[in-house]
């Protein structure tokens, strides 16, 4: 078991990445990195362009968020085979890089958030962050 798993702190080299759009779409592709320091990088790619934006999280919010994760990469969501996206529904990338683990994604559409509470949850964390980080230039 990991040490991260065990003390519920994020180690070293531990990092949270979720990605959601598509550069030529309205919103374009945001990418948002929660580093083990609490430190979150956000790029916004948008029609050839790219925007970088930086914030920190305190260190309780820093350890919910990978409390999640780790409970997310243990529960591992499978797609619903029945889900039908609508047009122009969210689809997410959540990475996990979790200490003493192999790397770990999920692709999850935002219909789908609703049936697992982990990956919902972390998924609106980092979305407060981002719309903060960015005043409200990119959304997750």
């Amino acid at each position: 078991m990991s040490q991260q798993a065990t003390t519920g702190q994020a180690q070293p080299g531990d990092a949270i990445i979720v990605e959601v759009g598509h550069e030529e779409l309205e919103h374009g592709r945001v990418r948002a990195e929660l580093r083990a320091d609490g430190r979150v990088l956000v790029e916004r790619r948008s029609d050839g362009e790219s925007e970088r934006f930086e914030h920190r999280l305190d260190k309780d919010a820093a350890e919910e968020a990978f409390r999640r994760a780790d409970d997310l990469g243990r529960l591992a969501p499978s797609p619903r085979p029945d889900h039908r996206p609508v047009p122009d529904e969210s689809r997410y990338r959540i990475e996990l890089h979790l200490a003493d683990r192999e790397p770990f994604a999920i692709e999850i559409w935002q219909g789908e958030l609703e049936d697992n509470d982990e990956a919902r949850k972390l998924v609106s964390q980092l979305a407060d962050v981002v719309q903060h980080a960015t005043d409200g230039r990119a959304l997750l």
